[in-house]
């Protein structure tokens, strides 16, 4: 099984869609823990879910239970909190249901992979679940991720 990743950053909204249909991305989960930017409106869960649908995409946030904030403290990985661990497991093991019906990106804000809580997730992913991540790039390009 394969699951993608992918943050928007400063990608204009048709370059962010292309890229999704270069590789044929059927679902987006958004996994911002809010689900708005001042700086690219257009991701705001006011459009964005219409913008993708128009595409052929279908659009579901999980920042609830996959967003920043359950990974990263003070700007630091941290890992699981206690009193959020069973709420990410639960997010995981949904993304990885969804997956198996969907070919589907996880998305966020952030244009970096490595410093962003996409790294983390992938990690999980990949290690107790045995799915195959990748990053899709700016330019549309595909990364594999690997623990090693």
């Amino acid at each position: 099984m394969k699951i993608f990743m992918t943050g928007y950053s400063n990608l204009p909204q048709d370059k962010f869609i292309e890229n999704l249909k270069k590789n044929s991305i059927t679902m987006v989960i958004d996994i911002r823990e809010k689900p708005y930017s001042r700086w690219q409106p257009w991701t705001s869960i006011k459009k964005l879910p219409d913008i993708l649908f128009k595409n052929g995409i279908k659009y579901k946030w999980m920042g609830g239970s996959l967003g920043g904030s359950l990974f990263w403290k003070d700007g630091e990985e941290c890992g699981l909190f206690k009193e959020t661990e069973k709420k990410v497991w639960l997010g995981l093991e949904k993304v990885v249901d969804i997956a198996k019906k969907e070919k589907v990106c996880l998305m966020c804000a952030c244009g970096n992979f490595d410093k962003c809580h996409r790294s983390i997730i992938a990690v999980f992913l990949i290690s107790d679940y045995q799915v195959n991540v990748f990053d899709i790039a700016k330019d549309g390009s595909l990364h594999e991720i690997s623990l090693t």
